[in-house]
């Protein structure tokens, strides 16, 4: 699948100066995807958007792509949408020094950086590199989700959204509301130097923002700089149907096999937080050994989506948070996209 992580991906590869600084970027994004989906399950109860960031409320997506099979206008016209613009931040695991690369990373002389100054700004950027997911908005249907139960359009093409998964050109989603954010590393520079970066021109080597937000520590002569990872728009989604009899066979997978479980979270964690470079081919080895002995198909991961939000037994949910299923979960299902997203990624060499 393409998207804008590998549109950005293939421009890394195209303009690095050497295959190996391209291949640890690559990989850099490979954590960053990783841990996103994760975060997004966990945190949101969502599923997380790899290849869109301008998805509305009443849209059905193509589970597979995310691309949109059907506008919200077809079978909602006049639908009218809440926005909650609660501002929330939630740390996001990833190594600093994929933090570093997929950032501020690069030549300091992008930002403004005079050559004599290149050494002291990086070490700042490594000294002080956070990766943080910003939710700035959740938007969902005034009178509530249940305004998706009977679509109000006379379409025969709506009506045979119940259950998505019927849809032919799907399986699909249909989206009851959309979570808005960015990803963004936050990194604490010498006021001296934030002062050069000229945040109105300058962007990251991946043509992202980068922002000063003129906030100075006077105890640590500091200026918070602000890179941005992925475009701010949509990032996760939640369907108005889920299969609870999916979500808990997932929970029931790991509650039962604890010891295996604990080893795969621990090798997804290791394998994002990690700083070594190159290790992607052995651990999508070690998961699918994981996965081989927690005796499940290769399609229950590659998968999970589909099994969650298109299957014949899935219902309509109002809200996620009130499924009647564990905390824990949701938390699992967030190691299963995590996994899902490592065992699918390829990086040339």
């Amino acid at each position: 699948m393409r998207s804008l992580w590998v549109s950005l991906l293939t421009l890394v590869l195209a303009v690095s100066p050497a295959a190996v600084q391209a291949s640890e970027i690559a990989e850099a994004l490979t954590k960053l995807r990783a841990s996103f989906a994760r975060t997004a399950f966990s945190h949101f109860k969502a599923m997380p958007l790899h290849l869109r960031y301008d998805v509305e409320v009443g849209e059905v997506i193509r589970i597979q792509d995310e691309q949109r099979l059907f506008e919200s206008a077809k079978c909602y016209p006049g639908l009218e949408i809440e926005e909650d613009s609660t501002t929330e931040s939630v740390s996001v695991s990833l190594s600093r020094k994929s933090a570093v690369a997929l950032g501020l990373g690069g030549s300091a002389s992008v930002y403004g950086i005079p050559a004599s100054a290149e050494a002291q700004f990086n070490r700042n950027v490594r000294r002080s590199v956070q990766s943080v997911l910003v939710r700035t908005s959740l938007a969902y249907p005034m009178a509530g989700a249940i305004e998706l139960v009977s679509p109000t359009a006379d379409s025969a093409d709506c009506e045979a959204l119940f259950p998505p998964a019927s849809i032919p050109m799907g399986p699909g989603l249909l989206v009851s509301s959309v979570f808005t954010g960015k990803l963004i590393t936050q990194q604490a520079i010498d006021s001296e130097i934030a002062a050069g970066i000229d945040a109105s021109a300058k962007l990251t080597p991946r043509g992202l923002p980068v922002e000063v937000t003129g906030e100075v520590d006077a105890s640590t002569s500091t200026t918070s700089v602000i890179a941005h990872l992925r475009p701010e728009g949509s990032i996760a989604v939640q369907s108005a149907f889920i299969s609870r009899r999916a979500l808990m066979d997932y929970y029931a997978l790991a509650q039962n096999n604890l010891e295996t479980w604990a080893e795969l979270e621990a090798l997804i964690e290791s394998y994002i937080s990690g700083e070594e470079p190159g290790l992607l081919a052995d651990i999508k080895k070690e998961i699918w050994s994981l996965w081989e002995r927690l005796d499940q198909p290769e399609e229950s991961l590659t998968r999970y989506r589909e099994r969650l939000f298109a299957s014949e037994d899935a219902d309509f949910v109002e809200k996620a948070a009130d499924l009647d299923v564990p905390e824990e979960a949701w938390d699992r299902i967030g190691d299963v996209a995590a996994a899902e997203v490592i065992v699918t990624t390829t990086i040339a060499e």
